[in-house]
């Protein structure tokens, strides 16, 4: 039996405690920056932390054998230190996207991520604390009613809401990179959120030493590919349609700076990585050792959310 600390109370985290819960007999602890009485109420163990008291992340983390970390940018940064002081076994990196090798340098969207993998690497060496990153591409979720921000993800990205990447399935507008910074069509990898948790508690379970990278996946199709899953699965045509090629958003970011306009900025900035494979992989290792774990298609998941929505 480990002790498993889940770092951060949004969608995600909450889904990975859940199965954590339900499918292990691991004692489970659940640290958020305010009090949470409806998990406790369900059964969870939690534990106010604050990021910026070393000794409170100590605390936390004194006998937890793994961290499961769904906060970014200082914060991690804080807790990856603490992880190290007090012999944390194994890190699972705040990432959940795609793969850190195919980021661009200087990365806009990086929110502390390079620094927070340099820092477990330099801990990989020092004490042999094992580390990860879940690469997943794109949620499902973000193309759900509310976006990102529904389930308490990417709040500080300035392009967590509903209709902010790719497509607007409400108002059935799309907006997104058909051709890739390489020429050919843009093709991403995308997974339903239950399934990136559920894979994170086999891997938890996975004996021996973490590869640095796991990958799974519940679909990978190009972007055009993608657009006509949407109005199949609706019934319904996209009454808007862009295709900015890589020169056009470069164009939109120079034009959004010039405007201080940060949330359009960022957004040609997730379109660009789009565009440069930021998200599109091939291999599912994670799947590969866990045969058994059946991920939702995009075309199911599309069903199952927007069916009884007009």
């Amino acid at each position: 039996m480990m002790r498993i600390a889940v770092c951060g109370t949004n969608g995600l985290a909450l889904l990975i405690a859940h199965f954590l819960q339900e499918q292990t007999n691991h004692q489970l602890v659940i640290l958020s920056r305010s009090r949470q009485p409806t998990l406790e109420s369900e059964g969870y163990q939690t534990l106010l932390v604050d990021y910026e008291n070393d000794l409170s992340l100590l605390h936390a983390l004194s006998g937890i054998n793994t961290v499961i970390s769904t906060v970014t940018g200082p914060p991690q940064i804080a807790l990856i230190h603490a992880a190290a002081q007090t012999r944390v076994r194994r890190f699972a990196a705040a990432e959940f996207e795609g793969s850190p090798s195919r980021r661009s340098n200087p990365d806009p969207l990086d929110n502390g991520k390079a620094a927070a993998l340099a820092w477990l690497e330099q801990y990989r060496v020092q004490n042999g604390m094992q580390y990860t990153s879940f690469v997943c591409g794109i949620l499902y979720e973000r193309f759900a009613p509310g976006g990102l921000r529904a389930y308490g993800l990417g709040l500080n990205s300035a392009a967590c809401e509903e209709g902010d990447f790719l497509m607007n399935l409400r108002e059935m507008s799309v907006n997104a990179p058909y051709w890739s910074a390489q020429g050919t069509q843009t093709t991403v990898c995308l997974t339903a959120m239950q399934d990136v948790a559920r894979c994170v508690v086999k891997a938890v379970e996975m004996p021996g030493t973490w590869d640095r990278r796991m990958q799974v996946f519940g679909e990978r199709v190009t972007v055009g590919e993608l657009v006509g899953i949407v109005q199949e699965v609706l019934g319904r045509q996209f009454h808007s349609i862009q295709w900015p090629d890589i020169t056009m958003l470069r164009a939109e970011v120079s034009a959004a700076q010039a405007e201080g306009d940060i949330e359009r900025q960022m957004r040609a900035h997730y379109h660009m990585a789009a565009a440069e494979g930021r998200y599109e992989f091939t291999r599912r290792n994670l799947l590969e050792r866990f045969p058994d774990v059946a991920v939702l298609r995009f075309r199911e998941w599309l069903v199952n959310t927007w069916a009884t929505i007009q």
